[in-house]
């Protein structure tokens, strides 16, 4: 009756200092983001999106790809879900349970998720779509990352009103404390347009952070390889 995750922390390190190259170490012992783009240290998918594994016999179903968003910081309140333990109250956390997406394939209760380059915040998703920009003189970007997982296609000249309609967020707040964080209120429609909350631009949520921002990386709503071992449920 074991519960048992693997996931990693980050995509492949393509830029390495000299201090990891040792010990028979190369520059292209990184790994690959396969169709991703970017890496490591970067706010493109290849830096972020990693796979995770779940595996709990009688519980998870062996076998499942689940396409829904989720982040390594849910894992904390997923596993206290699991144990039957109860979070301390009178605070805030960033993580959700997944654990009803993961034994009954609900929907996840993750809504949106922010990419933190260090204390800056270069960009954020909200269901289907990634608005991006990095510096107050970058482009803006915005990317249908379900169809388009390599970041390829930049549609924020052709879909302004999809930047528009965001909620706006305040600086100094955390991903927690970010308006409509986490919530479902609304199912999305196939294209990812349902379920936002028009409050305010999307550009005002980039280049807001703080110090203290913790790093989250998604796993990916994309392809991956179908784990057959008896309990085991991957998030592709």
């Amino acid at each position: 009756d074991t519960m048992i995750l693997f996931l990693s922390d980050n995509g492949p390190w393509n830029d390495l200092p000299p201090r990891m190259l040792q010990n028979g170490n190369e520059w292209w012992h990184t790994g690959s983001p396969g169709p991703l783009r970017g890496s490591k240290g970067g706010s493109y998918e290849g830096g972020f999106r990693v796979p995770g594994i779940a595996r709990w016999t009688g519980r998870i179903p062996a076998g499942q790809v689940l396409r829904e968003m989720a982040c390594g910081l849910d894992w904390f309140p997923t596993i206290a879900a699991a144990a039957g333990a109860k979070l301390p109250e009178g605070r805030v956390y960033d993580g959700f349970d997944l654990m009803p997406m993961l034994s009954q394939r609900a929907a996840s209760p993750r809504r949106e998720f922010f990419y933190f380059v260090g204390p800056a915040l270069h960009g954020v998703r909200q269901g289907a779509w990634k608005y991006r920009r990095v510096g107050e003189q970058g482009p803006a970007e915005l990317y249908q990352v379900e169809r388009d997982v390599s970041e390829r296609y930049n549609r924020a000249a052709e879909e302004p009103e999809l930047i528009a309609r965001q909620p706006g967020v305040a600086p100094g707040q955390r991903p927690a404390d970010l308006p409509g964080h986490g919530r479902r209120d609304e199912p999305e429609e196939q294209d990812g347009r349902g379920g936002g909350q028009a409050a305010g631009p999307l550009e005002r949520q980039v280049h807001r952070g703080g110090a203290g921002q913790g790093r989250c990386d998604p796993h990916p709503p994309a392809r991956a390889g179908q784990a057959g071992a008896s309990g085991i449920g991957a998030i592709a």
